[in-house]
C-alpha cells in the first residue's frame, strides 16, 4: 500500500511543530529505507511506500520522545485532519456533516492511500461503522492515524467531542482491517 505525500509531509510538519528539537535526531533514528525518502524532497501528489513512509517514522518517533506507538500515530492523524480541513478543505469542512464525509469515505481516503478499501454503515444517524483496509500486519498502526483524523473531523464539523472504538479484524491470511464504531 501507499501513502500520498501530503499526509507524508504531515508527519513531517508535525514533528516541526511539536518536537522540533528532535527532529535531526528522528532522522538519523531511521531505518534505512525510511531515511532514504526522508532526505530526499517528499512531494505532495507522489505515492510513498506506507510503511516506510508512515509506520517507521512513527515507531522511531515514540522510541524517541518515549511515548506509545498508538498514541504518537493518533496525534499525527488529528494533526493532519487540522492541517487539511482548517486549511485546504476548509470551506468543504464549513458545510459537511461527518456521515456525508464518512459515506464517501473511499473515494476521501483514495487521495491518501492507495489501493484502499473501504466500506461503512449506518447504525443511527449520528452513528457509523467503518471498515478500512486491507493492511499487512506490520501497516495495522496506520489505523490509529485514521482514528485521529477522524476525531478531529468530528470535532471540526460537528464541534463536539466523538466517541470512538477501533478494533482490528484479522481475515486469517495476513491481511488485517481497522473497524471504526463512530458515534457524535
Amino acid at each position: 500500500m501507499n501513502i500520498k505525500g501530503t499526509a507524508v509531509r504531515a508527519m513531517i510538519n508535525y514533528i516541526n511543530s511539536h518536537y522540533s528539537d528532535h527532529y535531526e535526531k528522528w532522522l538519523s533514528n531511521l531505518p534505512a529505507d525510511s531515511k532514504r525518502l526522508f532526505y530526499q524532497t517528499i512531494l505532495p501528489s507522489e505515492w510513498y511506500p506506507l510503511y516506510e513512509a508512515a509506520v517507521q517514522p512513527v515507531i522511531a518517533l515514540a522510541q524517541l520522545v518515549g511515548k506509545n506507538e498508538e498514541e504518537i500515530a493518533y496525534e499525527v492523524g488529528r494533526y493532519s485532519a487540522q492541517e487539511a480541513l482548517t486549511g485546504v478543505y476548509k470551506f468543504f469542512a464549513s458545510l459537511a456533516k461527518p456521515a456525508y464525509i464518512i459515506k464517501r469515505a473511499s473515494i476521501m481516503f483514495s487521495t491518501y492511500y492507495d489501493p484502499i478499501d473501504v466500506d461503512y454503515d449506518m447504525l443511527d444517524p449520528r452513528k457509523v461503522m467503518l471498515i478500512f483496509g486491507k493492511h499487512k500486519h506490520n501497516e495495522v498502526l496506520i489505523y490509529h492515524r485514521v482514528k485521529g483524523w477522524i476525531n478531529d473531523l468530528v470535532i471540526i464539523t460537528q464541534k463536539t467531542e466523538p466517541q470512538i472504538e477501533l478494533s482490528i479484524v484479522d481475515h486469517m491470511d495476513g491481511q488485517y482491517s481497522g473497524k471504526f464504531i463512530i458515534e457524535w
